[in-house]
């Protein structure tokens, strides 16, 4: 969230807030580790993240002082009448150094087209400009830009608590703010005690729409399904948007909304990978970016690498943003999960061709795409084949007719492509395993029923593409493998009628094929 909210300016210093309560918090998602949370707020201290942590008063004649400097009232509850925090923020708001304060809330998806685009400078100009203006609020998604104004024709604007920019002197100055008890506790939240004066004209809050910088807050549901709020975090930060969330504040809709429909070229590779050096992805791309035939696009999904790792991949796919759709969700997804959300939302064309590459292999020579052309024109729909490993010499024959009789029948092997309405084809239950996507031998998941389903699938016996062992599935991992292999292979041929051609000699038999 700070390395999102900082540029070209940097911070004074970075602060995190947390709350006095220890639990039974307003909509708690999740159960409390009070513990657990401060010793990760001292290891981004550490890291260098944050730069302090500010805990919220608990001592009664600390919280009594905060709301009567603040309300002038005595009170001695820290949170108000609804449970909003209000001796926590209130407090930091008095600690901190600088002379405007952006606070913002934890759980912010924050998206910048860019960070030399100083989405602050007007925000401050802003309330420096207008002498009443204490606060200005962070953008939400909108399609266009507009400066910021205290409000439309019916009503004055509201503070936006979840995220905004603060005048620190002018906010200690407007004090003390209307408030009242009500069953022995305060009835407003510190920024609705804000926007009484707001309505009474004696200070202002400023909202503005920047394209270039905005924030989504997401609701507690979504928080619950880790994985989910993972990929929408990265869905935000790349910019991806739908009409939908323009002009509101709460996301709107999941993931498979927001992904970017952006791939329908002939041919469209679907790259996947996790930590992989940055040797080796710079390998894989080259050997794409190094094809003749042109008429491609790929998507590359980084199941959750670590930062540094994510951020040189970003690098490279950078000038290749038109030919290239990149997702690093920050929680591990599994390669099946992320090839179904590429082949079925990013890619659009059911007719286009879905190529299979790891980030840490690489296409050999730069004809591989003409030699699919070769084959996709010739009437094929599915091609299998074939690998040259670093690891060993090993040749895969393949059986198109009934691999599953074969334990497979070689199907699997690299270099893997097919038509994306096949894979579409395939329910979503043979893709899974006790319920959960299949966890390991994905390949074997996916390339059984799309053999089986084809009509003209075809061997290719050139060796089109380099294999380096991941080890994932060998060692103590190899029984597991097997495990799940055999499981897989157990699932009912599938069967459509009028869909089911056997190969012909020549992409059995002709080694050229």
């Amino acid at each position: 969230l700070v390395s999102q909210l900082e540029g070209p300016p940097v911070f004074c210093e970075r602060v995190l807030l947390i709350d006095s309560l220890r639990d039974n918090y307003t909509r708690q998602y999740a159960e409390s580790d009070f513990e657990g949370l401060c010793q990760t707020a001292l290891k981004l201290v550490d890291y260098g993240l944050i730069d302090r942590v500010i805990y919220g008063p608990i001592h009664p004649e600390k919280v009594s002082q905060i709301q009567m400097d603040w309300f002038g009232m005595n009170s001695t509850e820290t949170h108000s009448l609804t449970g909003a925090p209000l001796a926590s923020p209130l407090y930091a708001f008095e600690q901190c150094s600088g002379k405007f304060i952006l606070q913002v809330d934890s759980d912010l998806l924050i998206h910048r087209s860019s960070p030399r685009e100083d989405y602050l400078e007007e925000m401050v100009k802003a309330i420096e400009d207008d002498p009443k203006a204490i606060t200005a609020s962070l953008s939400i998604a909108q399609p266009e830009s507009s400066p910021p104004g205290t409000g439309d024709k019916s009503k004055p604007w509201r503070m936006e608590a979840r995220g905004c920019l603060l005048h620190k002197e002018r906010l200690l100055a407007a004090r003390p703010f209307i408030n009242e008890i009500k069953d022995k506790s305060p009835l407003l939240s510190w920024h609705r005690a804000v926007d009484e004066k707001v309505k009474a004209g004696t200070i202002h809050s400023l909202r503005g729409h920047c394209k270039h910088a905005w924030f989504v807050h997401p609701e507690n549901e979504l928080k619950r399904a880790r994985k989910e709020w993972m990929l929408m975090l990265d869905l935000v930060e790349k910019g991806f948007s739908i009409p939908a969330q323009f002009g509101k504040v709460n996301l709107v809709g999941v993931s498979t909304d927001w992904v970017p429909s952006s791939r329908n070229e002939r041919f469209v590779f679907l790259i996947t990978g996790r930590n992989v050096p940055p040797g080796r992805m710079a390998r894989c791309l080259d050997s794409l970016l190094r094809q003749k035939q042109r008429n491609w696009g790929a998507i590359i999904i980084d199941d959750a690498s670590d930062a540094r790792i994510a951020a040189n991949l970003r690098l490279m796919v950078n000038p290749y943003q038109e030919k290239i759709t990149l997702l690093q969700p920050r929680e591990r997804r599994g390669q099946m999960a992320n090839l179904i959300i590429g082949i079925r939302h990013i890619c659009t064309n059911p007719e286009s061709v879905i190529v299979t590459l790891d980030l840490d292999d690489c296409l050999i020579g730069t004809g591989v795409i003409c030699r699919l052309v070769k084959e996709y024109d010739n009437g094929a729909d599915v091609t299998i084949g074939s690998m040259l490993r670093t690891d060993k010499c090993c040749k895969y024959p393949v059986e198109l007719i009934n691999p599953r009789a074969a334990r497979g029948g070689n199907v699997w092997q690299h270099l893997r492509s097919f038509k994306k309405k096949l894979f579409d084809k395939i329910p979503d239950h043979y893709l899974r395993l006790d319920s959960e996507y299949v966890p390991i031998a994905s390949d074997w998941a996916f390339m059984l029923p799309i053999v089986e389903m084809s009509k003209k699938p075809v061997w290719i016996r050139d060796e089109l593409y380099l294999y380096e062992t991941s080890g994932e599935g060998k060692g103590d991992d190899r029984l597991r493998r097997e495990q799940c292999i055999a499981r897989i292979i157990s699932k009912p041929r599938i069967k459509h009628p009028n869909n089911i051609q056997e190969p012909n000699e020549n992409s059995r038999e002709n080694p050229s094929a």
